[in-house]
């Protein structure tokens, strides 16, 4: 499963620390992330047990995604291009 967010021109946008999130994001890339400053960009590897672990991932295409249909086996190492645009703090 491939999902590219530059080719789709619209990025994945979260707040840190709330989980679950959507977009096959998972807590290996949530860690890299909070290593990076805005405009930083990483390739990360995330071992199975900070990615999906044994139940794996299902993903299924939405409006805005409509090619992000795929499954994660349990198990699988992932590989991850990561960058960040933006940092903002959220409002309280």
């Amino acid at each position: 499963m491939w999902e590219d967010t530059y080719k789709r021109g619209k990025p994945i946008v979260f707040v840190y620390g709330q989980r679950p999130y959507t977009g096959g994001m998972c807590r290996g890339t949530e860690l890299a992330m909070a290593t990076m400053r805005a405009g930083a960009k990483r390739t990360v590897t995330v071992p199975p047990e900070l990615g999906f672990g044994e139940a794996g991932y299902a993903s299924r295409a939405t409006r805005h995604a409509g090619d992000k249909d795929g499954v994660v086996p349990p198990n699988a190492t992932l590989v991850y291009e990561l960058s960040v645009e933006r940092v903002s703090i959220p409002p309280s």
